[in-house]
């Protein structure tokens, strides 16, 4: 496949590069990620190993944080996000180990996030699960971002991890998602715009991954959540990254 520019909020960035052909490579096992691999700027599919700020904008911030735990007990680290007070703050982490997959040969897709009580917003306030996809294949445009929120998926609890399994939920579109008789209107979570990935791949089927992270949009100010054990399978995946020096 050759990659189409994309459009983001301010400017066109090009983080599939046009030309490219194909995904980083299978990969299999648990990836460790440390402070030294998260960069800012845009995803790079030239270096899929590393995690990009890529949309973190004033007020929002992504690092690693001992403060919450972590889901699993074998250490003490994990991926914190916050924003301050500003409406415009956001926190964004993606990376590019899964560019190139198909979105119907994803079999599981989860995380675990932990919604800190110190969080003044939104009371089911956490980090969402985002995929970055061209949803028609070589044709013109396709470019959107599903997202997948728990709130809208379950019960968000303070102060504990929870695991969440986004297979068996819905996800919504930045972008109306447009393919032959299938259509999603573009939305931030009601409920004609939401969908399971396996219904979008379904009716998309050259719907192709661009880059896989987690996010807090703006318009949510004052939030402090935590990610970590962000898993993947799918054809040529079975992959996991657990944040932090374990």
């Amino acid at each position: 496949m050759r990659w189409k520019l994309i459009g983001a909020a301010a400017a066109v960035t090009i983080f599939m590069l046009a030309g490219y052909t194909g995904a980083a490579g299978a990969a299999t096992g648990t990836r460790n990620v440390t402070e030294a691999l998260l960069r800012d700027g845009p995803p790079d599919v030239e270096r899929p190993n590393l995690w990009f700020r890529w949309d973190t904008r004033t007020g929002g911030g992504v690092n690693l944080t001992s403060d919450f735990g972590d889901p699993d007990g074998t250490g003490n680290t994990a991926l914190a996000l916050t924003t301050n007070h500003l409406a415009n703050a956001k926190a964004q982490l993606y990376n590019t180990q899964v560019a190139g997959t198909g979105l119907g040969t994803i079999s599981a897709l989860s995380y675990n996030t932990f919604h800190d009580s110190d969080t003044t917003g939104f009371v089911n306030g956490n980090a969402a699960l985002q995929l970055v996809i061209d949803f028609n294949g070589d044709a013109t445009g396709g470019f959107t971002t599903l997202t997948y929120e728990p709130y809208l998926n379950g019960t968000v609890e303070a102060d504990v991890w929870q695991p969440w399994e986004t297979t068996e939920g819905r996800y919504y579109t930045s972008r109306e998602i447009t393919c032959g008789e299938y259509i999603l209107p573009g939305s931030q979570g009601t409920e004609e715009g939401l969908d399971s990935l396996a219904d979008i791949a379904a009716g998309c089927p050259d719907a192709v991954v661009g880059a896989l992270g987690v996010n807090i949009g703006s318009n949510n100010a004052n939030y402090v959540v935590g990610a970590d054990l962000i898993h993947i399978t799918s054809g040529q995946d079975d992959l996991t990254w657990n944040f932090g020096a374990k």
